[in-house]
């Protein structure tokens, strides 16, 4: 195998073959049998598709805006008989729930293509890409007739369309972790395997599916790349590193996360817990982040817990978090109150211990009757995922979430709420919704 030499300045993180910035390149190592790198210009970027340079180079697919569709393709074909592939894919800042997905795509119709929005990922399209096949993650459940069957699923589809064999996956791919994927074809099998809690190759097979890929495609070679969506719901769909043999043979050696995201900067994300019943009022405000190198230890909410103006309740009304590391402390959040609500106690994490995950209760809509919306909130630390911080006067009306965390090694670091104004003849709700800010601790001694 051939290798990359190594630039003599440039630290460890910047010799590794993966999408950083170097010499401006994308690298995708190996490519080929006669390249050791490929750079962005022989990628065929389409739509909403750009590369993004912060330290490093990430093809992003689609950015975290309403109804974008992209596609990054190699400009030529490349073998397709038989491969091994492996890629690291993110999606960040999910919106409205987050939406819609992407697709690993080996097609013979052109550099160029580029599917439907929305339900369609980007590859959705039978009459144009007839001769493909598409591993797709789906984070929209748009239903059956769609070939959804939840919003977080793996699948493997040919010829264009959506409906082929699916796995269910748990934790959602909106929750900012980074996942690692290999596909793997042999010339009469197609397995797919993935990842999110290290760069681990799995043993066993996630998905596994039959198929003649060079009668599909009408040859041995093919385009290969990946295509993504958004619909009204949206987020980053971001691949940050590739890496494609052009025969079969599994990849076991790949770039770990902490590599993949050098800056911890780059490494935050933002979660957000997905509510059925959840209200939309109001419009997001502004964003409190921990000082750099501290983290959410504690919080304590702003609660009206009775009715004291005319029957019109409006339960969680804010939030503050306590940010700390070694002996520095700061509360975080605004402390006015209005004459309705109250603070509660302050609720802590124990020493050396970080808030990483959280769950909202909110009640649904309640049509002509009195709308509260967020009832209470509750964290999970650190050491022990099972350890629950509950408040001490968050409201009982409407349901949990499930627990949604931070990725792995990352912990609350800030926050933004979405806070609807005191409606002078109207039924208030005050505070509606909730996400946090996950930033990586491993400067944490």
């Amino acid at each position: 195998m051939m290798k990359l030499k190594r630039h003599p300045h440039l630290p460890p993180w910047r010799n590794r073959l993966a999408p950083w910035l170097m010499a401006g390149t994308l690298m995708i190592f190996p490519f080929g049998a006669n390249s050791e790198e490929i750079d962005l210009s022989s990628l065929q970027l389409n739509g909403s598709a750009s590369t993004l340079t912060n330290e490093r180079v990430v093809l992003r697919l689609t950015p975290a805006k309403p109804e974008q569709t992209g596609s990054a393709f190699t400009k030529d074909k490349v073998n397709t008989a038989s491969f091994s592939t492996v890629f690291a894919f993110q999606i960040t800042e999910p919106t409205h729930e987050g939406a819609e997905g992407l697709v690993f795509v080996v097609q013979s119709v052109k550099a160029e293509y580029i599917g439907k929005n929305f339900y369609g990922l980007g590859y959705l399209g039978s009459d144009e890409l007839g001769q493909s096949i598409g591993v797709e993650f789906d984070t929209w459940n748009t239903g059956e007739w769609a070939g959804d069957t939840d919003d977080n699923h793996v699948g493997i589809n040919t010829r264009g369309l959506l409906e082929g064999t699916v796995a269910n996956i748990i934790p959602s791919f909106k929750e900012g972790h980074i996942w690692y994927v290999w596909v793997d074809y042999d010339g009469s099998q197609l397995e797919v395997r993935i990842n999110f809690q290290n760069n681990k190759r799995p043993d066993k097979a996630l998905l596994t599916q039959s198929l003649n890929l060079t009668e599909i495609l009408g040859g041995t070679q093919a385009f290969v790349g990946f295509t993504a969506a958004t619909g009204g719901a949206f987020g980053n769909h971001d691949i940050l590193s590739w890496t494609y043999r052009d025969s079969f043979n599994p990849i076991i050696d790949t770039i770990p996360p902490s590599e993949l995201v050098p800056d911890s900067k780059l490494k935050d994300s933002w979660i957000h817990a997905t509510v059925s019943s959840g209200n939309t009022r109001g419009e997001w405000g502004e964003k409190f982040i921990c000082p750099p190198n501290t983290y959410a230890r504690a919080f304590r909410l702003l609660v009206d817990s009775s009715v004291t103006h005319f029957g019109d309740d409006t339960a969680l009304n804010n939030i503050q978090l306590r940010c700390a590391a070694g002996d520095k402390t700061s509360e975080l959040g605004e402390s006015d109150a209005p004459g309705w609500a109250e603070w509660g106690d302050w609720i802590s994490c124990p020493e050396n211990e970080f808030m990483v995950s959280y769950a909202i209760r909110v009640e649904a809509d309640k049509g002509s009757d009195d709308d509260t919306s967020a009832n209470d909130v509750k964290f999970g630390c650190s050491e022990d995922s099972s350890q629950i911080l509950e408040s001490d006067n968050g409201e009982e009306w409407g349901d949990w979430s499930d627990l949604t965390s931070c990725p792995q090694g990352e912990a609350i670091c800030g926050f933004q709420a979405r806070i609807e104004p005191q409606q002078v003849n109207g039924d208030n709700t005050a505070l509606n919704d909730l996400k946090f800010k996950c930033c990586t601790w491993t400067n944490i001694q």
